[in-house]
């Protein structure tokens, strides 16, 4: 027999022993193989507490890899980690996680708060040089029409009073 598919009938037995389940206070637990190696073994197990507990259901990746005994070969598990999804689970804080708390490294920026002002100005810029430019060619405009307004009563007047 493949030793992995051994290795997994003895892993179907302990998943589904009742005293390992009791324990441990789940009510159920299901799996699905995730993926096989030659040298590792990675199952998804669902696991249930027991009804009326204050836990929710939840899915553990857990991989095992190959150690050889005196009696053949045994799987041990190497990682057992929560799968957290967008279903609802959350992945627990800090405080749950770590028993002492540990400050995180003091990290440099790497581009100062300066730089935030680089785009506001380019936005700045992109709305009031047209709008500056708007209003000197409307001005410009204006003055026009009033010096033409003026040469053209001064040329009326002159026509007037020349005749």
């Amino acid at each position: 027999m493949n030793p992995i598919a051994r290795g997994l009938l003895v892993l179907i037995a302990v998943l589904q022993a009742p005293l390992a389940l009791a324990t441990s206070g789940a009510d159920a637990a299901r799996w699905r193989l995730d993926f096989q190696y030659a040298d590792e073994l990675g199952l998804e197990v669902y696991v249930v507490p027991r009804r009326g507990a204050d836990l929710r259901p939840m899915v553990f990746d857990m991989s095992m890899k190959p150690v050889d005994a005196t009696g053949g070969r045994r799987w041990l598990v190497s990682s057992w980690t929560p799968r957290f999804s967008s279903a609802g689970q959350t992945p627990p804080s800090s405080t749950e996680r770590l028993a002492v708390p540990v400050p995180a490294p003091e990290q440099k920026a790497p581009l100062s708060t300066a730089w935030l002002f680089v785009p506001a100005f380019l936005v700045a810029g992109v709305l009031l040089v047209p709008a500056v430019l708007y209003v000197r060619e409307r001005r410009r405009g204006r003055r026009a029409e009033r010096e033409h307004a003026v040469a053209l009563e001064e040329r009326a007047h002159a026509e007037r009073g020349g005749s």
